[in-house]
């Protein structure tokens, strides 16, 4: 876990399941004050590229690594991450148009991560409208040509905490409804999202 708001390392920690918490950790990462100025999602892909400077320098073999937007909790967590993992697989939120990811949460193979989601932050032009969420969605297009394997999660993500973009809160009956349909959605014959 890639953490940038100072916020207490122990309570993350303390919101996943006790069968991941064993194998979670957590690096501190501030970005540079230049950086903070161009926007959340520059921010955003620069974290990606250090935690993928971490993974690669540390030795470790970690199966899968998992981008959450920092105010947000997964409640449902341990229902949607897998058991197992192939060293292509990219579990990603597409859009129906195809034109973006939802940046919230996706999880990704040490592999993928560095062959197709480093270098991001050039292409992220908040101004104009390119957000991460085009930039990411383009490099797992671009990947699935090349054997990378985009999966879905087995159910759709129950968040609760804030919207970093809104500040506008994600809890409730209404958020459980939406996830919910969005689950069933999902799961219909021709859907392929």
């Amino acid at each position: 876990m890639i953490e940038n708001s100072g916020f207490p390392v122990g309570e993350l920690l303390s919101h996943l399941p006790a069968r991941f918490a064993r194998d979670v950790e957590v690096i501190s990462y501030f970005e540079e004050r230049s950086a903070s100025g161009l926007g959340k999602g520059v921010g955003e892909a620069l974290m990606l590229d250090r935690l993928d400077s971490y993974v690669t320098e540390c030795g470790h073999a970690y199966e899968l690594v998992v981008k959450v937007t920092g105010r947000l909790i997964v409640r449902n967590a341990g229902l949607l991450l897998p058991h197992t993992v192939s060293s292509q697989d990219a579990f990603v939120r597409l859009r129906r148009d195809l034109t973006q990811v939802d940046s919230r949460l996706f999880a990704v193979t040490p592999a993928i991560l560095h062959e197709h989601l480093t270098g991001l932050a050039g292409q992220v032009d908040e101004r104009n409208g390119r957000y991460l969420e085009h930039a990411v969605a383009e490099r797992v297009l671009t990947g699935v040509g090349t054997g990378l394997n985009r999966r879905t999660f087995s159910v759709a993500p129950v968040f609760t905490g804030a919207s970093g973009s809104t500040g506008a809160a994600y809890a409730g009956p209404r958020r459980l409804v939406e996830g919910l349909t969005e689950t069933f959605r999902n799961r219909l014959p021709g859907d392929f999202l």
